[in-house]
């Protein structure tokens, strides 16, 4: 993924990816885990607009690549377990391990106490902070600064009660269904600012160097851990999980990993031409 993306197209497969044909929630009479001669298999739920943790590849052997992705099938490789990935819509996700339509979320999941009343989630594998994306030419300085101003957020997410407890209530019209989207309105000059969580937000700005955007951080405001989510109370695959993050986190992958899509210079997709998100 590179700056040779073109913005439309781009748009394009996000709006796709948020409605209607393949990103339909799996139905909840479907089994989600199977057992096979490689042993179990079990499914993930991705949201797959927000990179560098999750993002769509038609290219790549999973349909998708990104952070949590790579981690997820290092921790699967120790645990000898496989996976296979489904991407869903963003709005309900969290109601699919309850009703049967997958066995992990994943995708740059903060860990709230909202969402652990349907899920459970993993010991964290990464923390990030609420920032302002905003050009550099901006007299925004800080989250006091944004007040008044034009804020873009995207909708169904933690950011929308930061936005409101740290700079003003949030517009509707600035409410977006991706972090895409939302950095996309700064550049076009519709909004004065977005908020979102550092990690998303640091890979756009570095992969669009040339729009000269800059971000904004407040260190009142805590960090927020990353995590895996589950079905509540399936303590087996809990335990997998958490087992297989120590060891991958041990060994160095981990490091390896967050290097590749989180450091400053991000991971690249090498068929960049092709790949949109």
């Amino acid at each position: 993924m590179t700056k040779s993306w073109i913005l439309a197209p781009m748009v394009a497969v996000v709006l796709s990816a948020c409605g209607g044909g393949e990103s339909q929630p799996v139905a909840s009479n479907t089994p989600a885990t199977t057992t096979s001669e490689n042993g179990v298999t079990y499914r993930v739920a991705i949201e797959e607009t927000y990179p560098p943790f999750v993002q769509s590849c038609p290219t790549c052997p999973n349909g998708a690549e990104g952070f949590d992705i790579d981690l997820l099938n290092a921790i699967a490789q120790k645990e000898g377990f496989q996976l296979t990935y489904k991407p869903v819509l963003w709005e309900g996700i969290f109601d699919l391990p309850e009703n049967g339509g997958t066995d992990i979320i994943a995708g740059g999941l903060s860990v709230t106490d909202e969402r652990k009343t349907k899920v459970d989630f993993t010991d964290s594998y990464y923390e990030t902070s609420t920032v302002l994306a905003v050009p550099q030419s901006s007299s925004i300085q800080s989250f006091a600064d944004a007040k008044g101003k034009k804020v873009a957020y995207q909708v169904n997410t933690s950011m929308v009660d930061t936005l409101r407890n740290k700079v003003g209530e949030p517009a509707k019209d600035l409410g977006f269904d991706s972090a895409w989207l939302t950095i996309k309105s700064v550049m076009a000059k519709q909004s004065d600012a977005a908020i979102g969580h550092s990690g998303s937000f640091h890979y756009f700005v570095t992969q669009y160097k040339d729009e000269g955007l800059r971000l904004v951080y407040d260190d009142t405001l805590p960090k927020e851990p990353s995590a895996f989510a589950i079905k509540k109370g399936n303590t087996e695959l809990l335990e997998k999980l958490n087992r297989g993050l120590a060891a991958v986190k041990a060994d160095g992958t981990w490091d390896k990993l967050k290097d590749k899509w989180l450091g400053d210079k991000p991971h690249v997709h090498s068929d960049s031409e092709s790949h949109t998100h």
